[in-house]
């Protein structure tokens, strides 16, 4: 499906994301595309990757 934008925004990591926000708070239309599934680029949690720092 096309859409109509005046911006796109490569990547929803930090910079992405306040860039949307921004442009968001301008009123400029824009979309944001992601190639993985979640948003956070490389700073995300998965709980299921417990580190111990113990030993």
């Amino acid at each position: 499906m096309p859409i109509k934008t005046d911006v796109v925004v490569a990547g929803a990591g930090a910079a992405g994301l306040a860039a949307a926000r921004e442009l968001r708070l301008l009123g400029i239309p824009h979309v944001v595309v992601e190639a993985k599934p979640i948003v956070g680029g490389r700073t995300f949690c998965d709980p299921s990757r417990i580190l111990s720092m113990a030993g």
